[in-house]
């Protein structure tokens, strides 16, 4: 039953509660601004009405107090004036109060305006449970989502491999606070190395899920390859597979990038499932312009996931010491350049082969280290807002001694 304080001479208000008990509201009434402090604090009414001339002060100061009072800040106040003009109005709500009425009105008015603002306020109630449960979900699903982050970061750790004869450096900047970018580098023997970069469709928990699956399927299935047999274009084949039928479903699929390194007799050998094209660049001693000294790793394949007989192309090449290879994922591209790969490739080339050129300068920093910054300076802090909210980004830097 909502419960209604009246303020006013004890006539007016005496007529006022007879109206309105007949709509089963329950009433109490007040003469003056100390009485109305007093039945407050004791009966917490939903709705005040109350005279704008009270003995003891105005009904506006007397409003005001009330809105500025801790937890009686949300109780609904109608202003009742003699005066029925403007200004009095204006007074009114500057005073906080959410109605005004002239006092000369019939029973009828008095009683649709009542229904009115505790309706305003039944829904007002209604609003804030919502908006706290919602809170209170959020609270829950960011707990979630930080432990989401350290599961995932625990399949997606920060790469940092420095060896005589191979160096790989890694950095992951997952869009959502987790994302669906994975990568990862397996020491196969001590001469040979897997590095896989992959993009899950999505972005968010079930993304994460996705490449945390992968993830497992990848090493397991790398473990238990025929080390003859061991070629990229088949583990993407394998995997395609066992990813549909773990999924079952054509709505999500996995861009893959797969390339095995032998170190002893310096070749690499890649296939492609959709991913970006990594960037290969030549130690050239004369240092040639750089359009000449860098070029994309291409290998035809579609995305894992799409169809169960896909096939990809199997590539291998030499290289020598001081060749260089950049892997990435297209959050990189899609942050600056999302319709222009061209002008992408080409700036990328430029700065990839540019800090190649001055590491030899400045060897504080490694090159692979300096690459990763200069990139992200471009593509990353270059971009609107200074962010990379859109898209997951992910990079590998290879150095090959």
């Amino acid at each position: 039953m909502d419960k209604i304080l009246i303020i006013d001479s004890q006539k007016n208000a005496e007529l006022m509660r007879k109206t309105l008990e007949n709509y089963m509201y329950q009433i109490f009434i007040a003469t003056d601004a100390e009485d109305a402090f007093t039945k407050l604090k004791i009966f917490s009414p939903d709705l005040i009405i109350v005279d704008s001339n009270l003995p003891d002060m105005s009904g506006y100061e007397f409003c005001k107090k009330i809105k500025e009072m801790d937890g009686a800040e949300n109780i609904i106040i109608l202003i009742l004036s003699s005066l029925n003009n403007k200004q009095e109005e204006l007074k009114a709500f500057g005073a906080g109060a959410d109605d005004f009425m002239e006092k000369n009105f019939d029973a009828m008015v008095l009683i649709k305006r009542v229904k009115y603002l505790l309706r305003i306020k039944y829904l007002g109630t209604q609003l804030k449970k919502k908006y706290d449960e919602l809170e209170e979900k959020n609270n829950i699903l960011a707990q979630q989502l930080e432990m989401a982050q350290k599961v995932q970061r625990s399949f997606i750790p920060e790469i940092d491999i420095r060896l005589e004869k191979i160096v790989f450096y890694g950095r992951y900047l997952p869009a959502m606070y987790i994302g669906g970018d994975f990568y990862d580098v397996i020491k196969l023997s001590e001469n040979n190395f897997c590095v896989i970069l992959g993009d899950v469709s999505g972005h968010g928990i079930s993304a994460a899920l996705l490449t945390a699956m992968l993830n497992i399927m990848i090493r397991n299935m790398i473990e238990n390859f025929d080390a003859e047999l061991l070629r990229p274009d088949k583990i993407l084949e394998e995997l395609n597979k066992k990813f549909i039928l773990n999924v079952n479903t054509n709505e999500v699929y996995a861009c893959v990038f797969v390339m095995l390194i032998d170190v002893k007799e310096k070749k690499i050998f890649y296939a492609n499932a959709g991913q970006p094209m990594p960037i290969f660049v030549f130690n050239d001693e004369k240092r040639n312009k750089f359009a000449r000294e860098a070029k994309e790793l291409f290998a035809a394949g579609t995305p894992i996931g799409l169809m169960p007989d896909s096939e990809y192309e199997f590539k291998e090449m030499n290289y020598k010491s001081g060749d260089k290879i950049f892997f990435y994922t297209d959050g990189l591209e899609n942050n600056l350049y999302k319709d222009d790969n061209q002008r992408f490739c080409f700036d990328l080339k430029k700065i990839i082969c540019d800090t190649v050129e001055t590491s030899f300068i400045n060897e504080e920093k490694s090159c692979a280290d300096e690459i990763c910054d200069n990139v992200i300076n471009k593509f990353c802090n270059g971009a609107k807002n200074n962010n990379y909210d859109d898209d997951d980004i992910s990079m590998i830097v290879c150095e090959l001694n």
